[in-house]
Parts: C-alpha cells; structure tokens; sequence
C-alpha cells in the first residue's frame, strides 16, 4: 500500500501533536503516527547569515536552536513519534548570496560555514543523546552539507556547468534575492536552462540537486545519510 505523507508547515504540527516546532524555519512530513522528517531551513538560524552578527559574535551560541530541535523531538516522542529524520545544514558559506559579500573574490563566506559546521556537530550530538535515553527513538541525519559541497566542488561529475552563480537573481553572483521580482529588489535575471546549475537563487539549490540528495536521503550509505538511510529507518 502507498504510503500516506502530509507536508506540514508549523501550525499543522502544532495541530496534530500540541508541540511548537521552529517556526517559520522549519518543515515537517508526516509519514505516519511515529514518523517525522524535519527540514531546518538557514532561516531557523538567520543569523547564521548575518556577516555582522558572525563578525561580533565569533562565538556565536548554536544552542538555542537546537534546544528547540531538541524540546521539540522530545513532546513529539511523548505523543508516539519514534522514527525522525533531519537534514543538517549546508555550507552557508559558499551560497550565491554569501559570495556575494566577497565580490572581489567570490570566495565562500568562511565565518558564516564555520558556524553552520558547529551546529552540524552539535546536532549529531543532540540526536545521539536522545537515542540512549528514549526508548525505540531512532533517526536518520541527512549530510546535506557534504552532499552540497560536492557538487559546489566537483559540478561536472553531478551534471553541471555552474556552482557559483545562481540561475536567477541580480548583483554579483546573482546573489541578491531578487528572482520574480516582488521584493525591494525589482531587477533579476534569469538563466536559460536552470539543469545546469546547482543554485537556482541566492539561496535555495535547483529541483535538480534536490532530486540528487533526495536520492541520497533514500538510499544513501552511511557516510551520507547515518545511523539509518531513510528506506532502512522507515522499514525497521
């Protein structure tokens, strides 16, 4: 039988299990009465983005939004929920809009990547620690940065001419969120075929390169997507 998904946005989970998730920077699917798939969008830690707060602030906390992760999967382990899935972050760093603050380079953004490395480690940690203290808990974390990287690095072997620039957008590297434009920004510019990049604006890959990752997810191997790929956390 087809399994059931919902695609959830906060005040759906809040709805179906009396739990807060990060607000408007993260998503859930539902699959199922015990399994969750989170997705904690760069958004859910915007300052991650910020080169002043990065540059005030070089120790920057990592902690409260993985208290949140943390609190969270725990209300939601109360109401029945056992199998979890979560994405870490992706180099930040070297997103169009990050290279973009280094035109005369283009060089990734490294106190922005740096930071998203703590929370990665960070995370792993969390997850870890729920494990040994809530019975039956068992997750999955998707390396969505090595997976990124990898095709910012090597685009050729992943089917791509372009890493850097992003497909839509205006300013250095098309690295300023303008793409449609409805923002402050009214200018943009649009590539002929989006296939060939990695990034389809400042921020967000192209379906092409979540097709890859969303393959990864899967069915990947340990080194990708760990302790449990998705087909072997949902099966067990």
């Amino acid at each position: 039988m087809k399994r059931k998904s919902t695609v959830a946005d906060w005040r759906e989970v809040r709805r179906w299990t009396g739990v807060w998730p990060l607000t408007r920077g993260s998503d859930w699917v539902f699959f199922g009465p015990s399994q969750f798939f989170m997705v904690v969008w760069p958004s859910a830690v915007s300052a991650f983005a910020d080169r002043r707060c990065a540059a005030a602030h070089p120790g920057f906390n990592v902690a409260p939004p993985l208290q949140v992760i943390d609190l969270n999967t725990q209300e939601i382990y109360k109401k029945g929920g056992r199998k979890f899935a979560i994405p870490n972050l992706v180099p930040l760093g070297c997103l169009p809009f990050a290279r973009a603050l280094n035109p005369d380079t283009g060089a990734c953004f490294q106190e922005i990547t740096a930071l998203a490395k703590l929370h990665n480690e960070a995370l792993s940690k969390v997850l870890q620690k729920l494990e040994s203290q809530l019975h039956g808990f068992k997750y999955s974390i998707a390396d969505s940065y090595s997976s990124l990287s990898e095709s910012i690095n090597n685009p050729s072997k992943y089917g791509f001419n372009e890493s850097k620039i992003a497909c839509c957008g205006t300013g250095p590297y098309r690295g300023i969120f303008s793409c449609g434009g409805k923002r402050s920004v009214k200018e943009y510019e649009l590539c002929e075929n989006v296939s060939e990049y990695v990034f389809f604006d400042s921020i967000h890959p192209t379906e092409k390169v979540n097709q890859q990752f969303a393959e990864l997810m899967w069915s990947g191997t340990p080194n990708i997507t760990g302790p449990y790929n998705l087909k072997a956390l949902f099966e067990n």
